[in-house]
């Protein structure tokens, strides 16, 4: 099972799965802002809602990973010191700055500007955690797709509905999670990459919770 799996057929097609699903996660996200209620100058209850979802998304984790495991998905000892630094980067900072942004700027513009982070990830990964050396076929593929994500955001960008605020957050947000997709790389080494998940979404949903309530948000 585990051979399957790593095929290049099956890893391309769960990547695809995978952007395919973030993909959703932009208009899903405006509109849950319109379903309930919530104007994009309410930050303190945008912050409150991104922790609900978050909350929610880290418990089902554990949840469906222990099942499968057929025992509980705990924290180990040495993880302890590994979920707030990803509840920091994967959760606080990447989604406080992307739900913010997507109410400032509109989900094309920011979905286009979210696709930068990928290229972040590279030169973070060789620059400054040096998992990988910068060659020049690396370099151009990244000049390649940078040239591609300015291309397809021409027509997104011609639009109304953007501002410089909130299209500044959306890449922010990227940078984050650039840094997160680095750490997860490195401390999966040792510990379940799904007890990391589900748990520091936990975390970082309650810190968001907590913040939003006590900034005065509401659901």
């Amino acid at each position: 099972m585990e051979k399957q799996l790593q095929k290049p057929v099956n890893i391309w097609l769960a990547a695809a799965i995978c952007c395919l699903l973030w993909g959703s996660a932009f208009p899903v996200i405006k509109t849950g802002y319109a379903v309930l209620g919530i104007d994009k100058n309410d930050t303190p209850s945008i912050i409150l809602f991104a922790g609900v979802r978050f909350f929610i998304a880290g418990a089902l984790t554990v949840a469906e990973f222990s099942i499968i495991n057929k025992k509980p998905l705990v924290p180990s000892r040495t993880s302890l010191k590994k979920i707030p630094v990803l509840a920091l980067f994967q959760t606080v900072i990447q989604y406080i700055f992307f739900y913010l942004g997507l109410a400032y700027t509109s989900g094309d513009r920011a979905s286009v500007i979210n696709a930068s982070g990928v290229f972040f990830a590279i030169f973070i990964s060789a620059l400054i955690f040096k998992f990988e050396k910068l060659k020049a076929n690396k370099l151009l593929g990244s000049a390649v797709g940078f040239i591609g994500v300015i291309l397809v955001s021409l027509d997104a960008f011609t639009k109304s509905g953007g501002g410089f605020i909130g299209e500044a957050f959306i890449l922010i947000s990227s940078i984050s999670y650039a840094f997160s997709s680095n750490f997860i790389k490195v401390y999966s080494k040792d510990d379940d990459p799904a007890m990391l998940s589900g748990w520091q979404f936990m975390l970082g949903g309650a810190v968001l919770i907590i913040a939003g309530l006590i900034l005065g948000g509401k659901l």
